[in-house]
């Protein structure tokens, strides 16, 4: 609660991550086709159109935003049911299709159900093409393989040419797929976007990819933070994050000021600059919370509740119990905030608490309603009190997932 001298105003911040990413993801797909399929590796000798038919049919019982490129690239006249579907979170979908069980998904699924897979190399030519890979299974054997791509976004040239007219040299880094990159970098077509590998865990790397550059802007896992300063640091070039982790909560709750906290003495001492938490939350949280402090005369408390939409329009009463989980961001990491003890600013002191603590039922504008939330470890408890002079009341509680 802000409170000034003449007025009480409530606020919560209701940020809906689920229902603005998930809504995000169908609207790109709607207008502007984010994803393309682009490569089918047909292994067996069946009309290749029947398989295609049968992996529409399949994906169009799915939950997963990929299923809607299938579903729109293959023409389903005929209604066919599909019997004993299942999502299977971080794998793929299975059912039955006439009879026969078909199963499609990642290069895990197929390993998970037994079955035998010799096409390593076909797996590794689609993938260097920049795709995504979908098995194809039918009966116990792989019949196709599928690469869907990533397809650049409309606006992506015309904001490379904005960068090149400020003369903005840009490099786009990957850790996890280099011919992705290369392929995105392609149909940009930009001689100032370059691609490369990283391992942020090493700071010497970082520094290697780092030469030359103004800013690293660091979207790693946030453990990883202190690796990917240190390299940065080296490479002289200013630092931003969108999410940290200890050290630096750890230190905030041993009321450390943010110049002594870790690296700031050499960032400072290099000419360089340092900013931690400029995401979506931590960041767009924080810059809501001092747009309406600042109206204020003076901030007593800040309490944020998030939330989420269970049923999402068009579904039926339990269909949210067959969704995929899946949190926005690193799943690891969102398992590891809610099964981890945090801190609450009470009174001034921080207070500790257990996994799932402090809970109560928390009333968010509809469609998402009345959702238990419970505390939850995230940053903002952590850079709010050493940023908003004489608070003495900072929560972060989040829904819980289920």
């Amino acid at each position: 609660m802000f409170c000034s001298k003449e007025y009480e105003l409530l606020y919560t911040l209701r940020m809906y991550f689920w229902s603005l990413l998930c809504t995000g993801v169908h609207r790109e797909l709607e207008e502007d086709t984010m994803l393309e399929l682009q490569n089918i590796s047909y292994l067996v000798d069946d009309d290749n159109k029947e398989i295609l038919r049968i992996v529409g049919t399949l994906e169009k019982n799915s939950t997963h935003p990929i299923a809607k490129v299938f579903v729109e690239y293959v023409d389903l006249k005929d209604k066919v049911e599909v019997e004993d579907f299942e999502n299977i979170a971080g794998y793929g979908v299975s059912g039955k299709l006439n009879g026969e069980k078909i199963i499609l998904g990642n290069g895990k699924i197929v390993e998970k159900f037994g079955i035998e897979n010799n096409h390593f190399e076909d797996e590794k030519q689609l993938m260097k093409e920049g795709n995504s890979i979908i098995y194809v299974s039918k009966e116990g054997s792989i019949i196709a393989l599928i690469g869907v791509n990533d397809i650049i976004r409309k606006e992506a040239k015309s904001v490379i040419s904005n960068l090149r007219e400020k003369s903005i040299k840009t490099i786009m880094l990957t850790g996890d797929n280099e011919e992705t990159a290369k392929k995105i970098a392609d149909n940009i077509g930009s001689s100032k976007i370059k691609t490369g590998a990283v391992n942020a865990t090493d700071p010497d790397d970082v520094t290697r990819a780092a030469e030359g550059v103004d800013a690293v802007i660091d979207m790693v896992m946030p453990w990883m933070v202190p690796y990917v300063m240190e390299g940065a640091l080296k490479a002289k070039a200013n630092y931003i994050n969108t999410a940290f982790d200890d050290p630096f909560w750890d230190k905030f709750v041993e009321g450390i000021a943010i110049d002594d906290m870790p690296f700031a003495k050499e960032f400072k001492e290099a000419g360089l600059t340092a900013l931690f938490g400029c995401g979506f939350a931590p960041g767009w949280t924080n810059v809501l919370a001092r747009r309406f402090a600042d109206r204020l005369d003076r901030v007593d408390s800040i309490k944020m509740r998030i939330g989420k939409a269970v049923h999402l329009p068009g579904e039926h009463e339990f269909d949210w119990v067959l969704r995929p989980w899946n949190p926005g961001w690193s799943p690891k990491q969102a398992l590891v905030d809610c099964a981890s003890p945090t801190y609450a600013l009470e009174d001034g002191k921080y207070i500790k608490y257990p996994p799932f603590g402090g809970l109560e039922m928390w009333d968010f504008p509809e469609p998402v309603g009345t959702l238990p939330v419970t505390h939850h470890s995230h940053e903002e408890i952590y850079s709010m009190p050493a940023t908003f002079d004489g608070v003495k009341e900072v929560d972060f509680k989040y829904y819980m997932m289920y």
